[in-house]
């Protein structure tokens, strides 16, 4: 059985869409390196960029998500700044989990040290990070590389469609947090 985003082929017959990724990986072969660490099953999300153009990103995440068709040209822009950006090494990995709520299917992206078990929010993490993260290997067990590629963008750009967006978005909530923070701590100084 070959299962690829919400796609399951039971008669193990891949369809266009699985003979275009395969497709890809065998034009990645030529880049050694690259190709070592698809075979690792250990690639960097920066590595899985690489191999997918921008109209193949954006057909399949508008396949995943077709409400994000309206924001086009925002997820233009942010794939423009990813491709610009140089990685640096980030200690989670990136796991996409299958999950299911009230009969639906949906992707949960989420940065995991070590198992599938404790993961952690990851929509405000710089975007240098996010390209430097390995993929965890059970993103794998439902999802192939362009779909994990796919959910990552949508996720990068859940707060904005720039690192910078993405970081004053970031910086508003601390403010709100702090501003709460000391309310709180007023009223309960009153109290006392």
């Amino acid at each position: 059985m070959i299962t690829h985003g919400t796609i399951t082929h039971k008669d193990n017959a891949p369809c266009e869409f699985c003979s275009q990724v395969k497709s890809k990986f065998l034009t990645a072969r030529k880049n050694g390196d690259l190709f070592k660490e698809m075979q690792n099953k250990n690639p960097k999300l920066q590595d899985i960029f690489k191999i997918f153009s921008d109209k193949e990103l954006l057909n399949r995440l508008f396949e995943v998500y077709p409400d994000q068709k309206v924001s086009e040209e925002g997820y233009k822009n942010a794939l423009k700044e990813i491709r610009t950006l140089k990685s640096i090494p980030c200690k989670l990995k990136l796991l996409v989990t299958r999950c299911k709520d009230e009969g639906k299917y949906y992707a949960d992206i989420s940065g995991s040290k070590t198992t599938s078990k404790m993961t952690m929010a990851i929509e405000f993490m710089d975007w240098h990070e996010w390209m430097g993260m390995r993929i965890n290997p059970d993103s794998r067990i439902h999802y192939n590389y362009l779909d994990i590629a796919v959910h990552a963008l949508w996720e990068m750009t859940w707060r904005g469609y720039s690192q910078e967006e993405v970081a004053k978005e970031y910086g508003d909530l601390i403010s709100t947090v702090n501003k709460a923070e000391k309310e709180i701590n007023e009223i309960s100084k009153n109290n006392n």
